[in-house]
């Protein structure tokens, strides 16, 4: 029953969103079912290879509607955030995304090159103690959130369990980073 209102509630927040053509729908499903992206029907991403596929997937300058759940994901080692892209949560203690083992040296969670891109509304486990471990020790450094470009946003998000080993390997770790974009003549 737990489930039943927390899915209501999802659909509720879906569909009080003006919803453009590029815009998909993402969430924690119960019921066995795909989805198909929109508000009243949308994609499951109920574990951590369907919320990767699901961001895989997702064409520039779309609008992603991530509602209520925990969400787990491997990040960066299996997609980018292309340019364009919003990313909407259903608020920072409502939308919680989880970065698993992503077995990569630099493990974020969100990251692109290309301006446009904004992030809003929740929170980003980093997933520090989740990373690549060399002879015990972990040998990685997690991130939230690292987007180049110009006219990006990141609007309230709660970022924890970030970090790095600092080392030759990993190097400077920054749990949110916006750069400029770096054009050249």
């Amino acid at each position: 029953m737990k489930y039943f209102a927390l899915m209501l509630t999802a659909v509720g927040l879906f569909t009080s969103i003006s919803m453009a053509q590029s815009d998909v729908c993402l969430a924690f499903r119960t019921d066995g079912q795909a989805g198909k992206g929109t508000a009243a029907d949308p994609l499951d991403a109920s574990t951590a290879a369907k919320f990767d596929a699901a961001f895989a997937a997702i064409k520039p300058a779309s609008a992603v509607h991530i509602g209520p759940g925990t969400f787990h994901t491997r990040g960066t080692a299996v997609f980018t955030i292309k340019a364009n892209t919003k990313i909407h949560g259903a608020g920072m203690e409502v939308t919680k995304i989880i970065q698993d083992n992503s077995g990569q040296p630099h493990a974020t969670v969100f990251e692109g090159n290309g301006g446009g891109i904004e992030i809003d509304d929740l929170s980003i486990d980093c997933g520090y103690e989740n990373q690549r471990k060399v002879s015990g020790v972990i040998k990685s450094n997690a991130a939230a959130i690292h987007l180049m470009g110009s006219n990006c946003a990141v609007r309230r998000c709660m970022v924890s369990n970030y970090g790095s080993t600092y080392d030759d390997e990993t190097g400077e770790n920054f749990a949110v980073a916006l750069f400029g974009s770096m054009e050249t003549d």
